[in-house]
């Protein structure tokens, strides 16, 4: 395709292969040539390949992409629980507002998460030892020997709790009896992708992809689930139980100081 041979062209000069690529590329499938730039795809390779052999892999690597509008980051690791929810509350944790978030589970256990994320004052992440300051923490994070990521502690100021508004929380058929389609209306605020991933982890529920979409002040996110294996009865109480749990993190509460916020911990 015409993606593919842009994409080989930007390689060349990496001294990258195109029997190389294409290995990639076939791990990957072909959902990852539609939803990456050749730019974005030839990044993510540089990175990648090295490691392909590796049984245990561990990238994690930044670039700023003003054509998407933020500073990217992807992590290529050997898949488990917990993998998604653990990026995004370390991403929460360092003051960055995610604003597309990609997951690639490949059929030989690896993942691929992708995303573009912005300061909490909505600007791109110009400074290179701040986005080496994400790399060191998302690996510091995925270096322990089990995942048990903590929710997010940050808040919003009481004049933005003043105007959200319920959440919407929808859950659709997938496109097998195990899947389902969560989709996600509500008034955008931080720590909100990190704050869905866990609440779906601690109920042993998987993430097979994410779309964020942001329009002003709200949000709608989809995520394609993949549910435990439990009978009619259990599966109708899990997604009641979810709903429940969505509601309750995502809906304004009762006032709640905010969080202090060190110069150190945020960017």
């Amino acid at each position: 395709s015409a993606k593919k041979l842009k994409t080989l062209d930007l390689l060349s000069a990496e001294q990258i292969s195109s029997a190389q690529a294409e290995r990639l590329w076939a791990r990957l499938g072909d959902s990852y040539i539609r939803r990456f730039s050749p730019t974005e795809m030839a990044w993510q390779a540089k990175h990648i390949i090295p490691c392909l052999d590796d049984p245990n892999p561990l990238v994690v690597a930044t670039r700023n992409f003003p054509e998407r509008g933020g500073t990217g980051v992807i992590v290529y690791a050997a898949d488990r629980p917990n993998l998604f929810a653990t990026i995004a509350r370390q991403l929460d944790q360092l003051r960055l507002d995610i604003v597309d978030a990609r997951i690639l589970t490949m059929a030989d256990g690896f993942a691929l998460d992708t995303f573009i994320v912005l300061r909490a004052d909505g600007k791109i992440i110009n400074d290179d030892l701040q986005r080496s300051a994400i790399c060191d923490a998302i690996q510091k994070a995925l270096g322990a020997s089990q995942l048990q990521p903590k929710p997010s502690a940050r808040r919003q100021d009481r004049q933005t709790n003043a105007f959200r508004f319920p959440a919407v929380i929808d859950f659709k058929p997938g496109r097998t009896p195990a899947t389902r389609r969560l989709i996600l209306t509500t008034s955008d605020q931080p720590g909100l992708i990190a704050t869905v991933a866990i609440i779906l982890a601690n109920h042993y529920v998987s993430i097979l992809a994410a779309r964020i979409n942001t329009y002003g002040e709200r949000v709608q996110d989809q995520f394609t689930i993949t549910l435990p294996n439990l009978d009619d009865a259990a599966t109708d109480e899990l997604l009641a139980t979810l709903h429940t749990e969505l509601a309750a993190a995502l809906d304004p509460g009762a006032d709640q100081p905010a969080a202090p916020i060190t110069m150190d911990q945020q960017f």
